[in-house]
């Protein structure tokens, strides 16, 4: 039996500025999304240099991914403080690309490269990866379909193209030494 809550005038008061702070939020969001889109226009009329159409602003570098692989078998991120989890395949690449599991290649990166992103992999390499990953023969345009899928799948689940694709291959938008990795060593490969 539901019983209404006692007639109270700190109750009352309290619902009373409960429902302004969600007209507050909700007005608040509003000029978020507007600001937002106002904006992208800015950046679409400047055409400024690093921002690609349809993209808000210039690519996104993320400076921490955390990596968790819970009890049962699946990895828990957190890049930028954004939660996720990825399907195993995609964990494994974006594993792959950060370097989480070759600390050596991740530290380095490439000594040509000034902005202190982590490593480019070329698509070979990525193809590699993943048949051995998979353990069977995989075509070479597969690596654009799951790194494609990868590209989506962040941009989804943090807001941010973190994906870089170029002549050199597939890196991403991570600084070098940005990688904490809660895995026991006995979980790393």
């Amino acid at each position: 039996m539901k019983m209404d809550p006692p007639d109270h005038p700190r109750i009352e008061e309290f619902n009373k500025r409960l429902r302004r702070a969600e007209r507050e939020a909700e007005k608040l969001f509003d000029t978020f999304l507007e600001l937002k889109d106002l904006l992208k226009g800015i950046i679409e009329d400047l055409d400024l240099p690093g921002c690609r159409k349809g993209q808000l602003g210039p690519v996104h570098v993320a400076h921490n991914l955390r990596i968790c692989l819970n009890h049962n078998g699946r990895y828990n991120f957190s890049c930028d403080l954004q939660d996720f989890t990825l399907s195993p395949q995609l964990a494994s690449v974006l594993l792959y690309l950060s370097g989480a599991d070759s600390p050596e290649t991740q530290a380095r990166g490439d000594r040509n490269d000034p902005d202190e992103l982590v490593a480019w992999r070329t698509r070979p390499d990525i193809l590699a990866h993943l048949q051995r990953s998979s353990k069977k023969p995989l075509r070479p345009g597969y690596v654009n379909t799951v790194v494609g899928k990868l590209k989506d799948a962040l941009e989804d689940k943090t807001g941010y193209a973190l994906i870089l694709r170029g002549n050199e291959g597939v890196r991403l938008a991570l600084k070098r030494g940005g990688i904490q990795d809660l895995r026991k060593p006995s979980e790393r490969k």
